[in-house]
């Protein structure tokens, strides 16, 4: 079974990881003030956010195989 998670990376923080895009767009709103509702707008928004901070800022989309887990 696969399942999909998201990754949130900062310069200045660990990477956050999320289950769902819905979580990413809230963590991302709540710690950088950035709105976004879907993926790509989310990546969108990172982007900006980084470009005006001068900072690095990566979303990782993460395919997991939970047989791998195991």
């Amino acid at each position: 079974m696969f399942t999909t998670r998201y990754g949130i990376a900062t310069e200045d923080a660990d990477e956050e990881f999320f289950d769902t895009v819905e979580e990413a767009c809230q963590w991302a709103n709540l710690h950088l003030g950035v709105a976004a509702n879907t993926l790509e707008e989310l990546r969108d928004a990172l982007l900006d956010y980084a470009e005006e901070h001068g900072m690095f800022v990566s979303l990782h989309e993460c395919i997991m195989d939970e047989q791998l887990l195991c």
